[in-house]
């Protein structure tokens, strides 16, 4: 009778830094990826197959081919190399990026409200509002407008972009254009109001380069 002996290798978990294109990985890395020639790729995804991905991690990176540019999850949204965030809000719900918030009021007038996480700063900038109102026999009419605002303060608390707007109807948008004077920052906010006022409208925020 012939006894047969299998060896089978389980791998080990490793625990040194490992190197790619470098014999000498730094320590404070796990993985050291060096070339003069070639780079890292990464998952690219769409808007639509990053904002579909099932429970993702804090840290998680995709670069997403919509918006052209790398997207870190922070642990409850996804930002972006450009400092951008975009998020499909209910009334109530605060977006944020870096020192700034935007959200739609929960009561009250449907309109871009604005503060500061900390600081009270100087603030001038434009606006650009479309709105559509439909009459009986289903007859939709279309509003723009626009308004400005000059070395106004705000603070940490929300206060109205523009005090007294109000978009009636589905489809609306609130564009806002501004200098934070006091830190000389610049931003864009754009808000798209919701079906029916009651479900979820979309805000975004970006701070210009």
């Amino acid at each position: 009778m012939a006894l047969l002996i299998f060896t089978i290798a389980y791998p080990k978990q490793i625990q040194a830094q490992q190197g790619i294109g470098t014999s000498t990985p730094h320590s404070s890395s796990i993985l050291d990826v060096s070339s003069t020639e070639k780079g890292v790729l990464i998952p690219r995804l769409t808007q639509s197959q990053m904002d579909n991905l099932s429970n993702p991690v804090a840290g998680l990176q995709v670069y997403n081919t919509t918006k052209n540019c790398l997207f870190t999850y922070t642990g409850s949204a996804w930002t972006s190399e450009k400092k951008f965030i975009s998020r499909m809000v209910y009334r109530g719900d605060t977006v944020q990026l870096g020192n700034i918030r935007v959200r739609l009021p929960s009561t009250g007038n449907l309109s871009a409200q604005i503060a500061f996480v900390s600081g009270s700063n100087s603030l001038t900038g434009t606006s650009l509002n479309a709105s559509t109102s439909v009459t009986a026999g289903s007859t939709a009419s279309s509003t723009i407008s626009g308004y400005m605002r000059q070395s106004e303060y705000v603070g940490t608390t929300f206060n109205y972009w523009q005090s007294g707007l109000s978009f009636p109807s589905r489809g609306g948008t609130q564009q806002i254009w501004f200098t934070d004077e006091t830190n000389l920052k610049f931003y864009k906010i754009h808000v798209v109001i919701g079906p029916a006022n009651q479900t979820k409208s979309t805000i975004e925020i970006e701070e210009l380069l």
